[in-house]
């Protein structure tokens, strides 16, 4: 407490020394006068000029006074209770001659005296006096009565009865109820200066943000008008604030900020010959409008702010780099695929990829990201088959410094902290280990993490997008694929169809690609027979998507020598299309049914032929050893010499 943090209007002596005593023995530094009911107005205007105190207590009578006066500080009544009236009544009961009740009408509403009366099994007239005047009224009228002593509510009358020479009892507050008034001024103080270290915290806030901010309450008078205001406006706080703001709305800067005090979102407006970006917003408490608050920035530093925020991710490469619009076809099977993926890209759930090699699932991530609400925090790509496992669990949890030799001074963040906020992007999931595999679960289970030597958790907001060309579900059966780890992440599941089930999309893909990869605008691809894309179709691109760009890189390697005949695309499609049917032919037997032994022979006999006796590459397709064939061919007579 400060000097003199509680003053107290002390009406009678015994208050006076109650009151210093509570004080003195609760270490309080209290201001106690007892001035008359008439001047507690003026002592509690001077208390507060001087500034040393923050709360009053005063007994009712005082308090009363004080409230039909507009005072800044707080007041604590004092009041009596109908047990204090008793116990003085009783006082009396035991002194001789008649006895009144003298009550200055405060509490004659309260205080049932016929109930007090039957009680006390004693009598008592009751006389109402609301000022001095009617008090010399009631006490001639009580002296008439031959009333010899009065039991006063307040101290002014019981002053007045004892000079007209009546014995007096005065009313007294009780210890314990001074002591929670105490409780109360101590209580008001501390909130006072709870909302003193808020305010002084909220114009530290205001005062050191670049952001200009004007507030104005309820009765439309300024509030706030921060430094940044100042700055960009050009007007003086001083000038403003505790004023109407329509009084400055003749001024230019302010009108154009203010406007018509309706709420507006990113509104650019053009003050002192530069542009600002301009939010309006009422206040609300409690769904009731108290207000409005407008803030606003020069737009050139937003821009600033926002190229400054891309080009920190683009040298991380943690943005997402394609959309749905960079995934080109317009058959039934890749369109079914995008609108799943967009309907995935909505939710916060983990992602699932699955395709064979080159059909593009990387690029269905990017999008799914772009498109998601996490669509401003980074993105973060990792391939796990293409980091050695070793390096692998440092690169996704990081390390702290000292987790082994080499380790970084410091220690290094792990790519899911990077990616906190955002998505990470976990290529060829299948090929974790086993102790990786298990790492990830606790991640997707705890949304936490831990470095690699690190001692504590460390919390993440991470959304998970895996992908792979494995057949997880059988690696799951083969035990080499954690089960709980397959379920936490197949939850949204994306098929991505291979280039062969999309066979209309070849056209759109290659003339995508030969735009994409042409050196010249005047390329070759415009005007490719149709005929030549639908030989492409015959072929299966087991290479998908990624196997058509290289086929495309390679036809604008060569050049086209006659674009009237397309004599190289040609050559390349048939020698593409060619080679995969020797090559298919080279894979396919036909057995007739007959017994097992007889099945073999015509298998081994057909095999042996397909592959013009290279046995070590037919051993390969058949998956035994070069001894164990030899046995075989031997036994059918096949190759004697084997």
């Amino acid at each position: 407490m400060g000097k003199f943090d509680i003053g107290i209007l002390a009406p009678y002596p015994e208050f006076f020394a109650l009151s210093e005593e509570i004080a003195r023995k609760w270490g309080l530094r209290a201001r106690i006068e007892s001035p008359p009911i008439a001047r507690v107005v003026e002592t509690a205007k001077a208390w507060e000029k001087e500034g040393e105190i923050q709360v009053i207590i005063a007994r009712t009578p005082g308090a009363k006074v004080l409230s039909r006066h507009e005072l800044a500080l707080p007041v604590v009544r004092v009041d009596f209770t109908s047990f204090d009236v008793i116990q003085a009544l009783y006082r009396a009961a035991q002194l001789s001659g008649k006895v009144a009740v003298f009550d200055a009408g405060t509490y004659v509403q309260n205080f049932d005296y016929e109930l007090m009366s039957r009680m006390l099994k004693f009598d008592f007239q009751v006389f109402v006096c609301r000022n001095e005047r009617q008090a010399l009224e009631k006490l001639k009228e009580a002296r008439d009565s031959e009333i010899e002593l009065v039991v006063c509510l307040e101290a002014f009358i019981a002053e007045m009865a004892q000079a007209q020479g009546f014995r007096a009892i005065l009313v007294q507050c009780q210890r314990e109820t001074i002591e929670e008034a105490f409780r109360q001024a101590i209580e008001i103080i501390d909130i006072k200066r709870s909302d003193k270290r808020r305010e002084l915290q909220l114009t530290t806030i205001l005062n050191g943000i670049q952001d200009g901010v004007i507030a104005v309450n309820d009765k439309e008078l300024v509030t706030v008008f921060n430094p940044a205001a100042e700055k960009i406006l050009g007007v003086k706080a001083a000038a403003i604030l505790g004023k109407p703001i329509k009084d400055f709305l003749v001024v230019n800067p302010i009108r154009h900020i203010y406007g018509d005090g309706k709420e507006v979102k990113s509104e650019i407006i053009e003050v002192n010959q530069n542009h600002v970006v301009v939010w309006r917003r009422p206040l609300l408490v409690e769904e009731e409008n108290v207000g409005l608050v407008v803030t606003f920035q020069q737009a050139e530093r937003v821009k600033r702010i926002e190229e400054k925020i891309r080009r920190e991710l683009h040298a991380k490469g943690l943005v997402a780099k394609f959309g749905f619009e960079d995934i080109k076809g317009r058959s039934a099977a890749i369109k079914k695929t995008i609108k799943e993926a967009r309907n995935y890209a909505r939710s916060e759930g983990t992602v699932l990829i699955v395709g064979e090699t080159g059909v593009g699932k990387e690029l269905f991530a990017h999008a799914i990201h772009k498109e998601s609400v996490r669509r401003t925090g980074p993105f973060v790509a990792i391939n796990c088959s293409a980091v050695p496992e070793t390096l692998l669990e440092s690169e996704l949890f990081g390390y702290d410094e000292g987790a082994f030799t080499g380790a970084k001074k410091g220690g290094k963040v792990g790519l899911f902290e990077l990616a906190h906020g955002g998505t990470i992007f976990l290529d060829e999931i299948g090929e974790l280990s086993t102790q990786l595999q298990t790492r990830l679960l606790r991640v997707l289970q705890e949304k936490e993490i831990m470095r690699v030597g690190g001692n504590h958790v460390i919390p993440i907001d991470v959304r998970v997008i895996a992908a792979t060309n494995r057949d997880l579900e059988e690696a799951v059966r083969k035990g080499s694929f954690r089960q709980d780890l397959f379920y936490r992440l197949n939850i949204l599941r994306l098929r991505v169809p291979p280039l062969r089930e999309r066979k209309e999309d070849i056209a759109i893909l290659f003339d995508f690609f030969m735009e994409k990869l042409s050196i010249s605008s005047t390329s070759e691809r415009a005007g490719v027979p149709a005929c030549l894309l639908a030989e492409m179709g015959k072929y299966d691109w087991p290479g998908n998507v990624r196997e058509l760009q290289g086929f495309v890189e390679r036809y604008l390697a060569l050049g086209e020598t006659n674009s009237r005949k397309w004599s190289v695309l040609r050559s390349l499609i048939a020698e593409m299309v060619n080679g995969a049917g020797q090559e298919d032919s080279q894979q396919k037997i036909i057995i007739e049914l007959d017994t097992l032994e007889r099945m073999e022979n015509q298998l081994l006999s057909q095999a042996y032929s397909n592959f013009h006796g290279n046995k070590s590459e037919l051993a390969k397709v058949l998956g035994v050893s070069r001894a164990t064939l030899w046995k075989k061919l031997k036994k059918v007579n096949l190759d004697s010499n084997a």
